[in-house]
């Protein structure tokens, strides 16, 4: 799994994951959404591929198992602080 920050390190990255957590797939909706240059949202689409957490469908993007017990944790550690 992706080490804790990963996804936070980058605020790109932070900001399509926040898309794709809500339900979000295409990421020229993500790039719409999130005011962001399509380039910026393929580079942590990728980003995010490479680590798992997130695999390329028909519709889009969705969250990998990994990626759902990835939020999961992400979501507990926010509740704990």
């Amino acid at each position: 799994m992706a080490d804790d920050a990963f996804v936070d390190s980058h605020k790109f990255r932070r900001q399509v994951w926040q898309e794709l957590v809500s339900g979000e797939s295409d990421p020229e909706r993500i790039a719409k959404k999130q005011r962001l240059m399509q380039r910026a949202v393929d580079k942590a689409l990728d980003d995010l591929e490479e680590h798992g957490l997130v695999a390329e469908n028909d519709d889009g993007y969705e969250l990998t198992d990994e990626g759902e017990a990835y939020e999961a944790d992400r979501q507990e550690r926010e509740r704990s602080t």
